[in-house]
């Protein structure tokens, strides 16, 4: 079956991928921070009502009765503090904030590509201008980064940061560079355009 997009919403606030319900450090900015569940739903619930939709599910067609099989988030700046704790921020100050992307590790590679699509597509039609967000290589060493970011290494999927080669091959340009969590910008509409919906669901189909 192939997966369904579906906004985030106030009834699927339980239906967010299981990664993305426990993770606070973009919401929080911090790694371990009080109840995650429950503080996730809480900045869910906050962010929907001051300012609107801000993430993509992906689902098997369970609807609201399972978790999401991926999920992407995106939101103000001032509603990301763990933006503050990147090397190459902060965020620009004309620019909302792709943050983060959770993805069952089964999907294919296409699924992450329609999360981020679907993302700039919404923002792309509330008249947003610059989307940033902060980009990971893999398998790259650096000496220089701080002790409370080096669990970001150990486990980037904890958090949903997003492949820097993701980002690249969706339009975004390197801003600021680092050589592990470089900062990346597109401005909107995305030059090279947005999937129709048949390429979308061409990329979700089962490999």
């Amino acid at each position: 079956m192939i997966p369904r997009l579906a906004p985030v919403a106030q009834e699927t606030l339980t239906s967010v991928h299981p990664q993305a319900a426990r993770s606070v450090f973009w919401e929080l900015g911090d790694l371990d921070a009080g109840d995650p569940l429950l503080e996730k739903e809480a900045w869910l619930t906050t962010v929907l009502l001051t300012f609107g939709t801000c993430g993509f599910n992906l689902d098997a067609g369970s609807g609201l009765r399972g978790r999401a099989r991926a999920t992407v988030l995106f939101c103000p700046p001032a509603d990301a503090a763990g933006c503050a704790r990147m090397p190459s921020g902060p965020v620009s100050a004309d620019a909302l904030v792709l943050t983060s992307l959770f993805v069952d590790p089964d999907l294919t590679v296409g699924a992450s590509h329609v999360l981020v699509d679907a993302a700039l597509a919404e923002l792309t039609a509330r008249r947003t201008r610059v989307v940033e967000a902060f980009g990971y290589r893999d398998g790259v060493e650096c000496s220089t980064l701080p002790g409370s970011l080096v669990g970001l290494v150990a486990d980037p999927q904890a958090v949903g940061l997003l492949p820097a080669e993701l980002l690249a091959a969706t339009g975004f340009e390197v801003v600021a560079e680092h050589p592990v969590f470089p900062r990346f910008r597109l401005e909107l509409p995305p030059p090279n355009g947005l999937l129709s919906a048949a390429e979308a669901e061409e990329l979700l189909a089962p490999a």
